[in-house]
């Protein structure tokens, strides 16, 4: 079936319940921040999520608002974008066998939705969901087009501290030990990890001023700036009322010079917002924040692994850190979609190669999954 978003927040307890029972971890995808996202970024927008139930249970949902493309033709977009990763895909995993019924279901429903293609961003193309969907796909003989666009850096943190250190980078990290014990134990620092909605809430304002006078100050994409300030103290404070809410802060003589805002989705942290104060940029404020946060989790049942979201940087795979990719994914719904597809299909390399180069040997474009004999109808 298809629901609205009216719909959406009158079944929220089903759609939670969904992504309790699924691998999707990150805590954003849950039907109030997903709401919230909504009415940040794209209020006027139609939104649409197509929902299979098994009884009266939900067993699989993806999320969609409505835009254009080329704008020429309507799209379904997830819900997800630098700010949060809400557009998730959930499915019920409970019953692995049951997986390809539930995505065969869902696919069949995508022709029922206002749109002509979905265009879906920041979609981890190797998680299980996905790769089941794009498995439905190609059993309903859809064409579509898994573009990897970024590798994100994901830290393990399943193991004690001392065993985890021999995978790190002994240079880096010892480097960072070194910075830590001379200029933080020495002249007096205090980390701390706010979990609680009023200590959360109350910090926050004094992590956006950080933000601020950071390096992202001079660029206009700081929450502050950007006019996200509201909807990340909003998203904070309903996470934090799950017990999903983490806010690391580092202090140096009382003064806060780095934070990271975090989710905690089952047993993975992810850390959306991280700042520090560049008058401190000598002495690493925010590696050292990470090592201290890496100390604090490691052999912590509740945590196995620390997400960094976004595209990795050299200071994230220091940590023995996996990748993992985020792909851009398009698929046509309609008749009229499946032809932009085939004209989308043939010039996008032409395209890709102009604005990003030759990829990579061995990172290449998945490339498009067409059909031998496209079904016309």
């Amino acid at each position: 079936m298809i629901i609205t978003f009216d719909e959406l927040l009158s079944q929220r307890k089903s759609w939670n319940d969904l992504w309790f029972r699924g691998s999707a971890t990150n805590p954003t995808a849950l039907a109030e921040p997903l709401a919230l996202w909504v009415k940040q970024f794209a209020p006027n927008a139609p939104f649409r999520a197509v929902v299979v139930q098994d009884g009266d249970r939900f067993v699989a949902a993806l999320p969609l608002v409505g835009g254009r493309k080329a704008k020429v033709i309507s799209a379904g977009t997830n819900p997800s974008n630098a700010w949060s990763l809400s557009g998730q895909l959930l499915v019920d995993e409970t019953q692995p066998e049951n997986v390809p019924i539930y995505l065969d279901a869902m696919v069949a429903g995508l022709w029922h939705l206002p749109f002509s293609i979905l265009w879906l961003d920041h979609i981890r193309a190797e998680s299980s969901e996905w790769t089941a969907f794009r498995d439905a796909l190609k059993r309903a003989r859809i064409p579509s087009q898994w573009f990897p666009r970024y590798s994100t850096a994901v830290e393990p943190l399943n193991g004690p501290y001392e065993t985890l250190r021999t995978t790190w980078s002994k240079k880096s990290v010892s480097k960072l030990e070194k910075t830590f014990e001379k200029q933080y134990v020495a002249a007096g620092y205090a980390f701390g990890m706010l979990e609680d909605t009023d200590a959360v809430l109350a910090a926050l304002p004094e992590c956006f001023g950080l933000e601020n006078r950071s390096w992202k100050g001079g660029g206009g994409g700081t929450m502050l700036q950007s006019g996200t300030a509201d909807f990340y103290t909003e998203t904070a404070r309903l996470l934090a009322e799950r017990g999903m809410m983490k806010l690391a802060v580092l202090r140096l003589k009382d003064e806060l010079i780095a934070f990271k805002y975090c989710f905690q989705g089952k047993n993975t942290l992810f850390s959306q917002k991280t700042s520090y104060d560049p008058k401190y940029r000598d002495i690493s404020p925010g590696q050292v924040l990470q090592l201290l946060l890496t100390r604090r989790f490691c052999d912590d049942p509740t945590v196995n692994h620390f997400d960094f979201v976004g595209e990795a940087g050299p200071h994230q795979m220091i940590w023995n850190s996996e990748t993992k990719t985020n792909a851009q994914v398009v698929v046509p719904i309609s008749v009229t979609g499946r032809a932009f597809f085939f004209l989308y299909d043939a010039a996008m390399p032409f395209v890709r190669r102009w604005k990003y180069g030759p990829l990579k040997k061995g990172a290449g474009d998945e490339g498009s999954t067409r059909p031998q004999s496209p079904d016309k109808s």
